[in-house]
């Protein structure tokens, strides 16, 4: 698993660096998930959106403690 913490950047700047994250993330064929941690606010709200461009995002699911996401990708063959 690996981590990526988006609190305190700006949406921009989120989106930044998830979308390389996500790209780099996904070419790992052993990776079934990811955390993202967004903080609550804007990014929060964002992200869901953000994970629907990616066709290598299979699901997301809010965290218990509900400042970030898991981020579960498709099985690369």
């Amino acid at each position: 698993m690996s981590t990526l913490d988006l609190h305190g950047y700006t949406v921009h700047e989120a989106w930044e660096h998830f979308r390389e994250f996500i790209n780099t993330e996904s070419q790992d064929k052993y990776r079934k998930y990811s955390v993202i941690i967004t903080g609550n606010g804007k990014i929060q709200q964002e992200l869901p959106r953000w994970c629907d461009s990616h066709e290598c995002i299979r699901d997301v699911q809010p965290l218990d403690r509900s400042a970030g996401f898991r981020i579960y990708f498709y099985k690369r063959r």
